[in-house]
């Protein structure tokens, strides 16, 4: 019984490790606009660093009070993103501020050329508190491109089934004995 303790604590151990690395790493190393709008400063963070048709980007959104590297963030309620081209509007929507973790958005281009992306942080009111203008260079893609990231879901994926499996091996050694 005390094998299947010390199993379950040191799997327990090992999955927070790798995906608190994962959270903390979120918005570390990766591309990212600063723009001061009043008070604050608008981050803007994204992944990969090139904009590719057919490649899935991940915005990450942040508000800081002040600006520098140390400005502190500051709360908000939701962040209204719009993707404008040059001829339209290609997407438009309300993100809500996430409790834990990074306040993120997955969106995949689909045609190469210029856009703006337009980002409104807003209070719990609704009231608009900053809010910036970023432009975005899209290139056109290879046939079947893959994501960057999917190296990292690669290694997640089997680091999460070598510790599944040596949890199960033990619990069926431990059942035999």
């Amino acid at each position: 019984m005390q094998l299947l303790k010390n199993t379950i604590v040191t799997i327990a151990t090992l999955l927070s490790l790798v995906f608190g690395i994962a959270v903390a790493y979120a918005h570390g190393d990766e591309a990212s606009w600063e723009v001061v709008s009043g008070e604050y400063t608008v981050d803007v963070g994204y992944e990969p660093e090139e904009f590719v048709v057919g490649r899935s980007t991940r915005f990450e959104f942040n508000l800081k009070q002040g600006s520098g590297e140390e400005a502190p963030s500051t709360p908000f309620a939701e962040v209204w993103v719009r993707l404008r081209g040059v001829d339209a509007t290609y997407f438009a929507t309300g993100v809500r501020k996430q409790e834990l973790g990074p306040t993120t958005l997955l969106y995949a281009f689909g045609k190469p050329g210029h856009y703006t992306l337009e980002v409104s942080f807003r209070d719990e009111g609704g009231k608009e508190v900053a809010a910036a203008s970023l432009p975005i260079s899209v290139a056109d893609g290879e046939k079947g491109a893959v994501s960057s990231g999917w190296l990292t879901y690669f290694v997640l994926g089997v680091v999460a089934g070598v510790v599944l499996a040596s949890l199960f091996s033990t619990i069926r050694k431990l059942r035999k004995s």
